[in-house]
């Protein structure tokens, strides 16, 4: 800084930092930046990007996957990479057919799902954030247009909560808080039903 760089590179500046250092560093680089300082910072770390960026690059074995601000790339993926990258892990390719309402995913096994957002008719994805979906161990009424029934694969811990992988065809990820965990009794090879709304759902077209 003291030679005033018009463009200041930074590799995993705040790898290997304790969290105490690695907070105050973060609000430094935010303040430099407010006062007109360009940077250019390298990271792995999701919560470092959204924290600290204006614009995103997404970048996997060399080539640029996805570029925007992060609301843009984190709440819109255009690619399995990218969404596994933000935490997003229930992401499909899909063949998809439009609808007066929507549109239908049909994913693998002809699992078919209900979808509010138009797509056009052909292939895409599907992506449903963990925390849409619902868990339940008997099938209720509901305003959910998608509802499954499946078995737990998986349950172990995560950085909301608890991460419960049901296998309805495809295996899908339910984010859940440890208390449903135990109170619904969920552990692997429990049968379970999984619900989430059409307009829980994003499609990406190719």
């Amino acid at each position: 800084m003291v030679q005033k760089p018009e463009v200041l590179l930074l590799d995993e500046p705040l790898a290997a930092i304790d969290t105490k250092l690695k907070s105050e560093i973060r609000s430094l680089l935010r303040q430099l930046n407010r006062e007109g300082q360009t940077i250019v910072h390298v990271t792995h770390d999701f919560d470092e990007a959204i924290s600290l960026a204006n614009r995103i690059a997404i970048i996997h074995e060399g080539k640029i996957m996805q570029t925007g601000t992060p609301e843009e790339v984190f709440g819109s993926p255009r690619s399995e990479f990218v969404a596994h990258f933000v935490g997003i892990r229930n992401f499909f390719k899909a063949n998809l057919t439009e609808t007066d309402t929507g549109c239908i995913a049909e994913l693998a096994d002809g699992l078919r799902i209900v979808s509010t957002q138009k797509s056009g008719s052909g292939e895409g994805y599907l992506m449903i954030r963990g925390e849409y979906l619902t868990l339940s161990v008997e099938n209720y009424e509901s305003s959910a247009r998608n509802n499954f029934t499946g078995q737990i694969i998986e349950v172990s811990g995560s950085r909301i909560g608890m991460d419960v992988i049901v296998d309805i065809g495809v295996p899908v990820h339910v984010s859940v808080s440890k208390e449903s965990v135990q109170n619904l009794g969920l552990a692997e090879g429990k049968a379970v039903w999984v619900h989430f709304k059409a307009s829980a759902t994003s499609i990406v077209t190719k």
